[in-house]
């Protein structure tokens, strides 16, 4: 569900979903997990993870509630709500629950580090990069702690800020910011809804590891992105 081809991405979402859970177990716990991390990765929107997952896959299973309560920061990062995701996210992982693999703990905090960064709390998104790369995903080499070591080279200031992860409708954004345009009215600029526009703006603030909508501004100016170019 991480290669960004839209179809690869529907096709992995729809096969999970068909997999039966048995009535208990711990693998279940890291297993939900991780396919709603994936799949908001792969970019399936939230609401299909609430719709789709909790109210559908898992509508009528015992721990329903349970794995909510674990996968709720994750979603209310997607859909733009950083506070709440911070809030969520810094209560689960104060104790995070044993049967929850590292990868997947170390992925749920690169998720806090980005809602934090996006509320402006760019210590606290250094000090979750830090605990993910050198704590959680110490010992799992592979995509996760590549992922983790890049947004903390960018939350240090140790490689220069570029432009080559955001996507084109980023740099978009990226330009509209840069005209002092909120997220309602980037909604109505672009036809999208505000909480689209809003994920749009946390995913920038990640990837060039910024503090807030002056920073993306001024970093927009200096890269000389309009929205015509963008």
């Amino acid at each position: 569900m991480l290669s960004g081809d839209p179809e690869l991405v529907e096709r992995g979402f729809r096969g999970a979903l068909g997999v039966a859970l048995p009535p208990s177990g711990a693998s279940i716990p890291w297993l939900v997990t991780d396919i709603v991390l994936c799949a908001l990765a792969g970019g399936v929107a939230p609401a299909r993870i609430r719709d789709e997952i909790f109210d559908g896959w898992l509508a009528d299973f015992a721990h329903r509630d349970e794995l909510w309560a674990m996968c709720s920061g994750l979603v209310s990062h997607a859909e733009g709500d950083n506070l709440a995701a911070v809030t969520a996210l810094q209560s689960f992982l104060e104790k995070p629950d044993s049967r929850l693999y590292a990868p997947v703990i170390g992925s749920m905090r690169l998720v806090l580090a980005a809602a934090l960064l996006a509320t402006g709390d760019r210590r606290g998104a250094i000090d979750a990069a830090q605990h993910a790369a050198r704590v959680d995903l110490a010992t799992w080499p592979g995509w996760r702690r590549d992922r983790a070591e890049a947004l903390l080279r960018r939350l240090e200031g140790r490689i220069g800020r570029v432009d080559g992860d955001l996507t084109p409708r980023e740099r978009e954004v990226a330009s509209l910011i840069a005209e002092g345009l909120t997220n309602g009215k980037l909604a109505e600029r672009l036809y999208i809804s505000p909480k689209t526009a809003a994920v749009h703006v946390s995913n920038i603030l990640m990837k060039l590891a910024l503090g807030g909508r002056a920073e993306v501004a001024a970093w927009a100016v200096r890269q000389g992105i309009d929205a015509k170019s963008a």
